[in-house]
């Protein structure tokens, strides 16, 4: 990414917060279940560590803090407890960086009594203080910003009440330099950690982007290479590929499948008399009219070849199928196109050829498609605007 789309995206150059507030709240939204799992793990830590320092570290302390921190344990332990199982709540993922913020003071407040009521624990606090720190940047699940005020929060409040308990000067000393080796490297990890987490949330969309473009590419293509530019009916070549599966479909499952063969009556003559781009419109005002007719998520319908027109059925009866065929006879005639040229009637008809795959067949779609030409050329020998069933 270059700097100058940066500089577009971002709202400062820190480039931590996008400058679009829908990109924002996307990638925020995106980020939750990353900080809902880090905290729920920063939860587990937590407890552990002051587990381990209550049973383990505090007994062999020579002055008895039992009571002391055993409130102190108390109260961080039962707060991670009751934050841990908020993270559950739906609420939480609403307000998730203002919880996490809450919460990281909680927890420091936690240390920063133990500070003040154990004085001898003091300077093992104080040379510790980088580990909160580098905590509240990568584990704690809150912004940078967040973290770098929180950070030196919690370093002024441990400093000032290590100053209230008698410290020498190389405690103090070695604390301060802890703390801001800590800090330096810690906010510089933790800006950086970020800075990654936009990267790439915003190649990952720019991918998505591309990806979702590509199969709309591919499928309008798919849709070109099959469907008829004029009428938008499948294609010749859709026909002899579907045609081929359907069969072998309608074999498997011991169905009936039957084709239909509809040519227009007299599209040359109606072309030659209307012209071309007439013709063309009639095309497709009875390609709708199929597909309004024909309305079942099997029936498919295709255009063949100039006038003609073809309609694959499966499982319907002969009963069915002449409904079907008188339908289709009804919805063109219903259309009302003037044909002056025509010899049998002065509006535009058509003329159906029906062949039928029986069950347990050995024949072929080529097979099929014979008998539904030779069942169209009957339809039209006997006069046209009828229907022949082969």
């Amino acid at each position: 990414m270059t700097e100058a789309n940066d500089s577009v995206r971002f709202k400062s150059k820190l480039k931590l917060t996008f400058a679009d507030q829908a990109t924002e709240k996307d990638f925020q939204a995106k980020q939750t279940n990353l900080n809902t799992r880090l905290v729920r793990l920063t939860m587990f830590v937590t407890i552990v560590l002051c587990s381990l320092f209550y049973f383990a570290l505090l007994p062999i302390q020579t002055i008895n803090y039992q009571a002391t921190y055993f409130t102190v344990y108390i109260i961080i332990v039962l707060h991670c407890i009751l934050f841990y199982t908020f993270t559950y709540h739906r609420l939480y993922a609403l307000h998730n960086l203002s919880y996490n913020a809450l919460s990281t003071l909680v927890i420091s407040a936690g240390i920063l009594i133990a500070v003040y009521r154990m004085p001898t624990i003091a300077p093992m606090i104080l040379h510790s203080t980088g580990l909160p720190i580098a905590a509240f940047f990568i584990l704690f699940g809150i912004s940078w910003a967040q973290a770098l005020l929180l950070a030196l929060f919690y370093f002024c409040a441990v400093i000032y009440t290590a100053t209230i308990i008698p410290q020498s000067l190389i405690d103090l000393s070695l604390a301060i330099f802890n703390f801001f080796g800590f800090f330096v490297i810690s906010s510089i990890a933790g800006y950086m950690l970020e800075r990654q987490k936009r990267q790439v949330y915003l190649a990952e969309r720019n991918t998505n982007q591309l990806i979702k473009s590509l199969e709309s590419s591919q499928k309008q293509l798919l849709e070109l290479s099959i469907k008829d530019g004029l009428t938008e009916l499948f294609n010749r070549r859709h026909f002899d590929e579907i045609g081929v599966l359907k069969t072998n479909e309608a074999k498997r499952l011991k169905s009936t499948m039957h084709l239909l063969m509809i040519d227009v009556d007299f599209f040359k003559p109606y072309n030659d008399h209307y012209g071309h781009p007439a013709g063309d419109e009639v095309l497709v005002s009875i390609a709708s009219t199929l597909l309004k007719t024909l309305r079942r998520s099997t029936d498919l319908i295709f255009r063949v070849g100039g006038e003609e027109l073809a309609v694959i059925l499966l499982g319907d009866d002969t009963e069915n199928l002449n409904q079907i065929s008188q339908s289709v006879h009804d919805a063109i005639n219903a259309l009302a196109i003037e044909h002056a040229k025509s010899p049998i009637k002065k509006q535009l008809s058509v003329s159906i050829g029906i062949a039928s795959l029986k069950p347990l067949s050995n024949e072929t779609f080529d097979d099929l498609y014979n008998k539904a030409d030779k069942a169209l050329y009957l339809a039209k020998q006997s006069g046209r605007n009828k229907t022949a069933i082969y």
